[in-house]
């Protein structure tokens, strides 16, 4: 039997120790954090049932859930939770009567997305979160700023910035503009902005609705696999005039003519990709045969070994109609949006571009805005915000006030939080947050408003990688001291003095092979990171003492047994 390729899947990935332990160290000071604020831990199943999964996030975020089929295979009925959120959510509405409002909790583990890998991004993270329910006072979101403030500075990072935002301000602005009902999508479109630049947003913005786009690209995938396979470039432009034009026409009466303009360009473009690739001259010596030939074989069997004319004719015919769909779906990709007009999506990018001090941008908004009563209440949380942790000595230049911050989930309702580290700020958002007064409507009557963050703590330790962090020290143990063991007579000796240090809270190991040379043993000391070896062997026991050296400094000292304990601790 061949021997299976060990491999990590796309997406995810391996700790190895000296990671892991910075990894475990990030928790446990993340932990501390959370309780000095009185949050308390729970912790909820990996899966959930998909009702409860779905329509939360957003239909973005639906599409990345992994779905769990049930033992028989042939029905999915769970999900993989996607964030620690909206379980919480679930858990909040089922035992709020038992826990009582206001309640404080923090969660850790794992989660996992259907997504495109990339630069800190996994389909399975860790999560760090905590929330605040049962309260809309504008205290516990200045509180959640004040959290993630100390939670960075525990981990041990003094140059990030919160940046933060309110969704009331984008709303109000949207209802000025007669968009009231459009906010969802044009909050996931404006949450790209960093990533993919304006003139991309604007694109999406003022993309054909979905639902116009669905039968357009129905139409022109069923024209295009009814004419003949072209021979040249100037035929597939002769086809796509013929096919594209009337159907253009629908989209104009649909009121979506400022997209229109560049449909053929777009197409003509795709076809020509997907046709060029398999025009050929002299067809009967290309390779194309052979993958013609493979293909039918496994769709048919051996009994189409002996291809006709006609074979290929269909083998290609299919080929053809598969990169006219690839065409056609492409061309949906570009089209769908959000529907808005050039002068709608101006607007809009206009607010979301705002920039300035958070002093000047909080005067901006209500000179242009002050009017609408979802911007004055927006300006009015942000100010005592700022104002409330520049009293709490969080430095001013910390908090910034980022207008393009949307967070495309769609039960965000007032302020919102993401933080990027100065010195890395490509990698995105490490912690991300806001309030989500409606989030547990969807399983109780009971209204649950609450507010959180969450530290993606596989994105932060990427950045931590390439940062190179002190925490990431490449030390592969947990243990600070090796006791040396190369005398078996002496076992005993050295696992009472092992007990004796760990009962002082010193983590120490003993070499589990008493056959290894000491070269060896210091050799394993060194490339583990430990920071004293101690040695004894007859000359030491019967002086009593024991040999203490130190790795760093290459220093060793003899230190009398009844002093071991307490000079190990003082050194480590």
């Amino acid at each position: 039997m061949s021997l299976i390729t060990p491999r990590t899947l796309s997406g995810f990935r391996d700790y190895l120790p000296a990671v892991m332990l910075a990894r475990e160290e990030v928790l446990r000071r993340a932990r501390e954090v959370y309780r000095s604020y009185g949050f308390t831990p729970i912790d909820t199943p990996a899966c959930e049932s998909l009702d409860v999964l779905l329509g939360k996030g957003g239909d973005e975020s639906d599409k990345l859930v992994y779905r769990v089929l049930s033992a028989r295979g042939d029905k999915a009925e769970m999900g993989l939770r996607f964030d620690l959120t909206v379980p919480f959510a679930r858990f909040s509405a089922q035992y709020i009567n038992e826990l009582g409002t206001p309640f404080k909790r923090y969660a850790m583990g794992p989660v996992w997305r259907g997504e495109r890998p990339g630069q800190g991004r996994y389909r399975e993270f860790w999560q760090c979160d905590f929330d605040t329910i049962g309260t809309t006072s504008n205290a516990a979101d200045i509180e959640t700023a004040l959290v993630i403030n100390d939670l960075f500075t525990a981990i041990g990072f003094d140059k990030f910035e919160i940046r933060i935002n309110n969704r009331k301000l984008l709303n109000g602005v949207l209802n000025e503009n007669g968009l009231g009902q459009e906010v969802a999508p044009i909050l996931r479109a404006v949450d790209k902005l960093p990533k993919v630049g304006p003139e991309t947003v604007k694109q999406e913005l003022i993309g054909v609705r979905r639902e116009l786009v669905a039968p357009f690209v129905a139409k022109l995938q069923e024209l295009l696999n009814q004419v003949p396979i072209p021979a040249n470039l100037e035929q597939i432009k002769q086809i796509h005039r013929s096919i594209l034009e009337p159907l253009t026409q629908e989209l104009i009466s649909a009121g979506a003519a400022h997209v229109t303009s560049e449909l053929p360009s777009i197409l003509l473009q795709l076809l020509g990709k997907s046709w060029k690739a398999r025009i050929r001259q002299d067809s009967s010596n290309d390779s194309e045969i052979t993958e013609i030939r493979s293909q039918i074989l496994r769709e048919q069997g051996p009994s189409a070994l002996t291809l006709s004319d006609q074979h290929v004719a269909i083998a290609k015919r299919k080929a053809y109609q598969q990169l006219d769909n690839w065409a056609a779906g492409e061309l949906a990709n570009r089209m769908t949006g959000v529907g808005l007009s050039p002068n709608q999506a101006d607007a809009v990018l206009e607010f979301v571009s705002l920039a300035g001090t958070n002093t000047e941008l909080l005067g901006t908004l209500l000179d242009r805005y002050g009017e609408n009563n979802l911007v004055r209440e927006g300006v009015r949380d942000l100010l005592q915000l700022i104002e409330v942790t520049a009293k709490a000595r969080v430095p001013e230049e910390r908090i910034k006030i980022d207008l393009s911050i949307a967070r495309g989930l769609d039960y965000y309702t007032g302020t919102i939080y993401e933080t990027f580290l100065t010195d890395l700020p490509g990698i995105g958002s490490v912690c991300s947050g806001g309030r989500y007064d409606n989030l547990a409507s969807k399983y109780t009557k009971q209204v649950l408003p609450g507010v959180g963050a969450s530290l993606g703590v596989d994105r932060l330790i990427a950045a931590m990688e390439e940062l190179k962090h002190p925490l990431l020290t490449g030390q592969t143990t947990p243990a600070q001291v090796l006791i040396v063991n190369f005398d078996a007579t002496r076992l005993g000796d050295y696992q009472r003095i092992a007990r004796a240090l760990r009962a002082a809270c010193v983590n120490v190991e003993v070499y589990p092979d008493t056959t290894k040379k000491i070269g060896t043993q210091f050799a394993y000391a060194e490339k583990r990171g430990f920071k004293l070896a101690v040695v004894a062997g007859p000359a030491e026991f019967e002086q009593g003492v024991w040999k203490v050296k130190d790795l760093a400094k290459r220093e060793e000292a003899a230190v009398p047994e009844a002093e071991l304990v307490e000079r190990i601790k003082q050194q480590v």
